[in-house]
């Protein structure tokens, strides 16, 4: 009942809306509306559009923002891009979805293009004490760029 109903009232909209312009205009003049203009209208950006009427978020900026020597970037250093030559902050730092995760990419000698990820499944590491920090630290990066593959390390005592 609900869908014939909602059929009649937008049949009924559909016929209607597109006359109500014409039968109450009391406009006697035959000049065109209004065109809207879209494009940049902050007089700051790089794409300032001056003929423009309505902004359309296309606006953009250098990092010489309007001849200072503004510097944009991220400007968290809790984030995983900070820039610490930033001296404005423009939105754009990026975190870790796992706020416990190391950055793997921040130690030295590590370089995760080289892992080439294998079977996935479950794996499980045991071994010395003194292993597991490292053992550890390969899992999670290990995990972290491969798919599919869940790894469990134990340390227990040398053997």
């Amino acid at each position: 009942m609900n869908n014939k109903i909602e059929f009649w009232i937008m049949t009924i909209l559909m016929l209607t809306v597109p006359l109500a312009g014409c039968a109450g205009s009391s406009d006697d003049s035959n000049e065109p509306a209004p065109v809207d203009i879209m494009g940049c209208t902050d007089v700051t950006a790089n794409n300032y559009d001056a003929s423009a009427t309505s902004d359309d978020d296309s606006c953009t900026y250098d990092n010489n923002n309007n001849g200072t020597d503004d510097i944009m970037g991220c400007m968290d250093t809790a984030a995983n891009n900070y820039d610490s030559a930033a001296t404005v902050d423009d939105g754009s730092c990026e975190f870790d979805d796992d706020p416990t995760s190391t950055d793997f990419d921040g130690i030295a000698g590590f370089d995760a293009s080289t892992i080439v990820c294998g079977p996935t499944g479950d794996i499980s590491i045991a071994g010395s004490s003194t292993v597991f920090p490292v053992a550890n630290l390969w899992a999670e990066a290990y995990q972290k760029h491969c798919n599919g593959v869940a790894i469990t390390v134990e340390g227990g005592g040398s053997g």
